[in-house]
């Protein structure tokens, strides 16, 4: 859990075992602590180290105290908290809390060489499950990448995401007992059906099912009549004889009219990746533009569309794409970085720097925004600042954070070991400011 230290005098006792002293010190004046390089009378909280030297032990660490401090520590003026509560303190995650890191959807398509955007719809319309949620961003474990080539997978092999929804759906009704069906679908030659392969279900001496699910039963739990559906989240919802949005859409009315156009703004976007990754950026604008027009508002395909121009040079254009996104939703992270980025880059420098401050106060926890602050800082000559940011980062890439996709490293691959490339660019940024400090 998060804590103030602000105005709290405090030292370091015994050896750290996630970073230098000098380094975390540097941390707790960041934080706004009084850092004593010994024991006094006057602090009010000190931090164990939890690489102990040996034969030591917390007990006999406070039993070396002064009387002065051993009399505050038993009348509750004096706190003593380990180095691992110290991290949480910060805001970083704990080293022994045994958590993998998690990813935004940048960094998990970089690990499967999908494009965000398809991850970011997948995680919308249900395919995808993240361990939690900061403001408008998942973040994921590792443990969905293979559900990710799945999709990608079924998706490449003329699948839509229409008939995936209905698969899953229908799987989890068959196989009750798989958590994730989706991990044991796959595609056939025939793009309308999809193949469910489970050792557990062996119907044939292949141990392989098929099923076709443009002939499925619909489900009665998609036809609730009167309910308020989201158009796109919920844009598979139908009483099973719902056309694909086309020609007949001027024809429906309602709630069949809604639906059909949530099913077209999903192709739109769906075709808007794809397009994406093929390198076919105007394309990809195209498809964004045409699901806003025929869909209305929407931050995802917005921010979507704030990445593609971006990525096509329009810097002025995704600058006021950002801004509209941010206004819908002033907690949306990517947005908040990403306009962050291209600010730095437009030469406004303070402005780049409020974003991502302003990013940090909502998800304190996203590493990768200190790295980019933190060099950001660097060059407009607060090298001071900058070290603080860049050991914050440094401290989370090392104990388990929330990662983008900075954080791929070659390693991630399954090449050999190697760095992220953040990490290494932080270590080259602090050795330059602590030279230039001699």
């Amino acid at each position: 859990m998060v804590q103030n230290i602000k105005n709290r005098k405090l030292c370091f006792c015994g050896k750290l075992a996630g970073m230098s002293r000098k380094e975390a010190e540097t941390l707790a004046r960041a934080a706004g602590a009084v850092v004593s390089s010994a024991p006094r009378g006057d602090v009010n909280l000190i931090v164990i180290g939890e690489a102990v030297p040996p034969g030591k032990t917390r007990a006999e660490l406070q039993s070396a105290f002064d009387g002065e401090l051993q009399r505050a520590f038993e009348s509750g003026r004096l706190e003593t908290i380990t180095e691992t509560t110290f991290w949480e303190w910060l805001g970083l995650r704990p080293a022994s809390d045994g958590a993998p890191p998690l990813y935004t959807p940048a960094a998990l398509a970089e690990l499967t060489g999908v494009a965000a955007a398809a991850v970011r719809l997948w995680y919308r319309l249900g395919f995808l499950k993240s361990e939690s949620r900061v403001g408008n961003l998942p973040y994921f474990a590792l443990e969905e990448i293979p559900a990710v080539k799945r999709l990608k997978a079924l998706f490449e092999a003329g699948s839509s995401p229409r008939q995936v929804s209905r698969a899953i759906e229908q799987l989890r009704k068959a196989f009750p007992n798989d958590k994730r069906v989706l991990l044991h679908m796959s595609p056939t030659s025939d793009p309308r059906k999809i193949l469910y392969a489970d050792g557990a279900h062996r119907q044939d001496s292949g141990g392989q099912s098929f099923f076709d699910f443009d002939r499925l039963e619909p489900n009665p739990e998609f036809d609730r009549p009167g309910e308020s559906i989201p158009r796109l989240e919920d844009a598979f919802r139908t009483d099973g004889g719902m056309p694909d949005a086309g020609p007949l859409l001027s024809e429906l009315s309602g709630r069949d009219r809604e639906n059909a156009v949530g099913r077209k703004v999903v192709d739109l976007c769906q075709q808007a990746w794809q397009q994406e990754e093929a390198g076919d950026l105007d394309g990809a604008i195209t498809s964004c533009r045409a699901a806003l027009l025929l869909g209305g508002p929407d931050t995802d395909i917005s921010f979507q569309l704030a990445e593609l121009l971006a990525a096509s040079g329009n810097e002025e254009a995704a600058r006021e794409r950002y801004y509209a996104v941010l206004e819908a939703d002033g907690r949306h992270l990517e947005a908040m970085t990403s306009l962050a980025r291209l600010l730095d880059r437009l030469g406004r420098r303070t402005d780049a720097a409020e974003l991502y401050r302003a990013a940090l106060e909502i998800d304190p926890g996203y590493s990768e925004i200190h790295y980019h602050l933190g060099e950001l800082l660097f060059r407009m000559g607060e090298s001071a600042r900058a070290e603080e940011h860049l050991l914050l980062f440094k401290a989370a890439a090392g104990r388990g954070g929330r990662f983008g996709a900075g954080m791929i490293s070659d390693s991630d691959g399954g090449s050999e070991a190697s760095d992220p490339p953040l990490v290494e660019s932080a270590d080259l940024l602090l050795r330059r400011i602590r030279e230039s400090s001699r």
